[in-house]
């Protein structure tokens, strides 16, 4: 117990000169104080086993939210790369239209030009309605960060005072409001970190929307040099076949380094977003096992108390697996454009995005699949809370089937065809 009261402290015994990260000094703590919790949790008494089994799941749970974090943090990195790709891709698609301009006549050339300018308009307005549509998300989430912020600072401000009055008081009142002051504490931690989640979320949505940013004006410029190079083609009949070379040498190079990036670019991905997304859903499904035995072991308001735990731990555990299922969502589209767009003028790297593509699919739709079941189940916890009859349970179980509800709705954007 000392360990994992040092663990909730706000600062670290670490060497000034070599200072250590206050949550990885949190979770080294609790990772020590969890064998000896397991010992308990298998030989205590039926009310130590409860206690020792919903302490482990905090472990777990704490060391997912930081995996899920960091992962939705490196995705952000990622998606910001995904406009090389991009970049790749338009120059090996400009330097395709070139060659295949060069092999009919002015007027197959100027056909050719219309038809690149009028796909690159039409690009145009379904970026701005994409840009739109995140804006207006990162908007609706700076407005839900601000009001958990203003909730975490009302908790803090809470448990300072308690931590007062108890400093005053004697007795059994001392360590009643002592224990307030912890539980107030604890609660603005969670609000700090529903914080920082929503920061994560903020930050993905303003990387794609910058790369949506640099993806029109990359359209814009190819746009003009369409329109730049049409006037050209009506004056320019001589060297086509050293202009032919050219074309068909820059689309090759265009395609090598579109095929080494994305090739890079997919290991980053499964190393720092994939795998420690697919540790933190381990995780917090261990935590939610905890519990869900802590419940079968407890009994009377003990029992609603844990159930109470438990049903935070599957909003958790949906939370996580929701933003896994964004992640390859985004990759899996950007993928997805790279194939179809490739298809005819880098047929064997088309063939390879399909492959990855129908690999992100099918990871998905088993991920859509634990999200969804994680969320019934929490609905399902969550009637039976708000029916039980307390006012408490009913309030946080309505809470959280908001929130749940949510988590049902962003997996049904992010579903991959």
């Amino acid at each position: 117990m000392h360990t994992l009261q040092a663990a909730e402290r706000g600062y670290t015994d670490s060497n000034p000169e070599n200072p250590e990260d206050l949550e990885a000094y949190r979770q080294r703590l609790m990772g020590q104080a969890a064998p000896e919790l397991e010992q308990v949790a298998q030989n205590g008494t039926p009310q130590e086993r409860v206690i020792a089994l919903r302490l482990l799941a905090d472990v777990d749970a704490s060391a997912a939210r930081r995996a899920g974090r960091d992962a939705a943090a490196e995705y952000a990195g990622i998606a910001a790369r995904c406009t090389v790709l991009l970049s790749h891709l338009q120059a090996a698609e400009r330097a395709a239209a070139r060659a295949q301009a060069f092999t009919g006549t002015a007027d197959a050339l100027l056909e050719a030009f219309d038809k690149l300018s009028a796909q690159h308009k039409a690009e145009l307005e379904d970026l701005k309605s994409r840009a739109s549509e995140l804006e207006a998300q990162i908007q609706s989430l700076t407005q839900q960060q601000e009001g958990v912020k203003a909730q975490a600072s009302a908790a803090f401000a809470r448990a300072t005072d308690l931590d007062r009055q108890a400093f005053t008081a004697e007795g059994d009142a001392h360590y009643e409001l002592a224990d307030q002051a912890s539980q107030a504490r604890r609660q603005a931690d969670r609000h700090a970190a529903e914080v920082e989640k929503l920061q994560a979320r903020i930050d993905v949505l303003r990387a794609g929307l910058n790369l949506l940013e640099i993806e029109r004006q990359q359209v814009e410029q190819s746009l003009q040099s369409v329109a730049q190079r049409a006037q050209q083609a009506q004056a320019r009949q001589q060297e086509v076949q050293a202009d032919l070379a050219d074309a068909q040498t820059r689309r090759s190079q265009a395609a090598e380094a579109l095929a080494q990036a994305f090739q890079t670019l997919h290991q980053d991905y499964q190393t720092r977003v994939d795998q420690p997304f697919d540790a933190a859903a381990q995780r917090i499904g261990r935590a939610v096992q905890r519990l869900e035995q802590a419940v079968n072991q407890a009994s009377g308001r003990t029992r609603s108390v844990v159930e109470a735990q438990l049903l935070g731990q599957r909003v958790t555990q949906a939370h996580i697996l929701t933003d896994q299922a964004m992640a390859l969502g985004g990759l899996g589209r950007i993928v997805g454009t790279l194939a179809q767009r490739s298809e005819a003028i880098m047929p064997e790297l088309a063939q390879q995005f399909h492959q990855v593509n129908e690999g992100l699919v099918a990871k998905q739709q088993a991920l859509l699949a634990s999200a969804r079941e994680a969320i019934a189940a929490g609905q399902q916890l969550a009637t039976q809370l708000a029916s039980a009859g307390n006012e408490d349970d009913a309030a946080l179980a309505q809470a959280q089937e908001q929130r749940l509800q949510n988590y049902d709705q962003r997996l049904a954007q992010a579903a991959l065809q």
